[in-house]
């Protein structure tokens, strides 16, 4: 049985692959330090085919960029902005972690 965190990652990168079929944004699944590396399972067997990963980034076949972050690690700085997807685990946030969450959604609407 998959955790929150699991569940939550495996529906945001099928939503992301079930979008229209275009060049889409850089996407960003944002998980909490306890679960990151759960996290970071689900996206890696996620990923098509051919996938290359960097650390916590992997680039498709096609370019496209996934990566999974944590509330606390700096922003990325993709050209056109990014897509998010906040997976937690269905824990309460802490302030710092609320602080850190509203960042990135500020930064993916730009």
């Amino acid at each position: 049985m998959l955790k929150n965190s699991q569940d939550c990652a495996c529906r945001a990168i099928d939503n992301h692959w079930a979008a229209t079929p275009r060049k889409r944004r850089p996407f960003v699944v944002l998980t909490s330090e306890d679960d990151y590396a759960e996290v970071q399972k689900v996206v890696s067997v996620s990923m098509p085919d051919g996938s290359e990963c960097l650390g916590s980034v992997w680039r498709t076949p096609d370019g496209e960029l996934v990566t999974v972050r944590k509330y606390m690690d700096p922003l990325p700085t993709y050209e056109d902005g990014f897509e998010l997807s906040v997976c937690n685990g269905g824990r309460v946030y802490s302030t710092p972690e609320t602080k850190n969450i509203k960042r990135w959604r500020n930064a993916a609407r730009s």
